[in-house]
């Protein structure tokens, strides 16, 4: 956690990131997931976040290759992206059932999807998560364009409806 006091959460929120980070420590051994800004004890505004004010708001950050983790957000480029692990990190949220919506730059987009096929992700089912290889304004796809987000990922949480604990 980058900043402990900037990493308040719904129970929701917190418990999906948590096991999460106990399955990429079984899946990729030795790898740690950098968890940035949630929210703010409280909630309310959260300079210079336009969200992150209610606690379901989380920044992740990205896997590079080489690297097993950095605790400060940098820039990423696409050849340096570790798409394997994070694309296992973006699908085991996705599998959760708990996730809205996640922001990266349209740039990252592209490896993502190309490993999604390559662990045999149907490209129907990808089409309807990525916004690639859509422009990068479509307003299509849960795995959206933002402006920001070339080094970590923005993950939107939502309350689950069945009412299930992680």
């Amino acid at each position: 956690v980058k900043h402990p006091e900037w990493a308040w959460g719904r129970p929701a929120a917190v418990r999906t990131l948590a096991a999460a980070v106990a399955a990429l420590a079984t899946a990729f051994p030795g790898s740690l997931l950098v968890v940035g800004d949630l929210s703010r004890k409280g909630g309310g505004a959260f300079p210079p976040h336009k969200s992150h004010r209610e606690g379901y708001d989380a920044d992740l950050g990205l896997f590079r290759l080489g690297e097993p983790w950095k605790i400060r957000f940098t820039d990423v480029a696409p050849d340096a992206l570790d798409a394997a692990r994070t694309w296992w990190l973006i699908r085991h949220l996705i599998d959760t059932g708990r996730v809205e919506r996640i922001l990266v730059d349209w740039s990252l987009q592209r490896p993502l999807f190309e490993e999604a096929l390559r662990q045999g992700v149907p490209e129907e089912v990808l089409r309807e998560w990525f916004q690639y290889p859509r422009l990068r304004w479509a307003p299509e796809g849960l795995i959206r364009h933002y402006p920001g987000h070339r080094h970590h990922l923005h993950t939107r949480f939502v309350e689950p409806k069945d009412e299930a604990i992680l």
